[in-house]
């Protein structure tokens, strides 16, 4: 997970998060936040999922692997700037 303190002074913490239960493993990325840094919720949906061609699934060996995973996020005055893998 990866936690920072957003434009507002609130905590966010975006993680990994498996969406398939089974062998394969679809990683999306998704987030909670906090007031005060030790009590979260998590939002129901993902914030980002494999949209582009090198984030689909593929084949390795028996099951689905992909997606997008392993978030930072560097906040400045212009405002979020995600990284992800």
């Amino acid at each position: 997970p990866f936690v920072f303190r957003n434009l507002s002074g609130h905590y966010e913490m975006l993680f990994t998060g498996d969406r398939t239960a089974g062998p394969d493993s679809i990683h999306v990325i998704g987030r909670a936040s906090s007031f005060d840094g030790k009590t979260w919720t998590k939002d129901n949906a993902p914030v980002l999922t494999a949209t582009l061609p090198w984030e689909q699934p593929f084949d390795a060996g028996g099951f689905q692997v992909g997606g997008v995973l392993e978030p930072s996020v560097l906040v400045d005055a212009s405002g979020y700037h995600l990284w992800y893998q």
